[in-house]
């Protein structure tokens, strides 16, 4: 069997540790079943796993450092369910990840730098946590990004520059955090961004004029900081806002 796909559905209790016995599996699709409890270490057994996906659930604890050896990984969808601690470093094993979604638990602890690592990721989605610190520079390594979707976490210190490397990106979303310092002049090479939301931090300084770069922008949200000083004309640039 190499998909085992229960979705929708209205299980209960936790995921059996002899899900670890069922090592052809590529694809393990378990969103919305209900499921409680620890995620068990066989999982890290799945080697061929392809697609995984967790999401609304209700399991708990924190990510078996055994993930590591899911090195097949594409898609890694954890959204919706209550596991806590911090990110294990080992996930900057699966370098073959294309989506990361963490969205809507508890997770604390700072980002690790080895998110470095996932060159390919497209999609990094860690809305709705606990997470704190600074962002690694180690995020400027994610070219391949088309969305960093951060907003609803406890995130501290300046936007670091490498931001500017993420020329891909679509979608920036940092809303409700603890960001300060002024916003980097780097932020104008992201020309492809069409939602840019930075509302409800901490961000101080006036907003540089690079911003005007970014002309494909359709939602521009900087509520609730405190930048200061004059807005730049350069903002007449941005005809795409509504």
């Amino acid at each position: 069997m190499s998909s085992l796909i229960l979705s929708r559905n209205d299980f209960t209790g936790s995921l059996p540790s002899e899900i670890g016995l069922l090592i052809g599996l590529t694809q393990l699709l378990l969103a919305g079943t209900d499921f409680t409890g620890s995620l068990p270490s066989e999982i890290g057994l799945l080697i061929g796993l392809t697609l995984f996906v967790l999401a609304d659930n209700g399991f708990t604890g924190s990510l078996p450092s055994e993930i590591r050896s899911l090195i097949g990984l594409t898609k890694f969808n954890l959204a919706g369910n209550s596991f806590t601690g911090t990110l294990p470093s080992e996930i900057g094993v699966l370098t073959g990840l294309t989506h990361l979604s963490l969205a809507k638990n508890s997770f604390t602890g700072t980002l690790p730098s080895e998110i470095g690592s996932l060159i390919q990721l497209s999609s990094l989605i860690l809305t709705g946590n606990d997470f704190t610190g600074s962002l690694p520079s180690e995020i400027g390594l994610l070219i391949g990004l088309t969305q960093l979707r951060l907003a609803g976490n406890d995130f501290t210190g300046s936007l670091p520059s490498e931001i500017g490397l993420l020329i891909g990106l679509t979608r920036l979303l940092l809303a409700e955090n603890d960001f300060t310092g002024t916003l980097p002049t780097e932020i104008g090479v992201l020309n492809s961004l069409t939602h840019l939301s930075l509302a409800d931090n901490g961000f101080t300084g006036t907003l540089p004029g690079e911003i005007g770069s970014l002309i494909k922008l359709s939602s521009l949200f900087l509520g609730g900081n405190d930048f200061s000083g004059f807005l730049p004309s350069e903002f007449g640039l941005l005809t795409g806002l509504p």
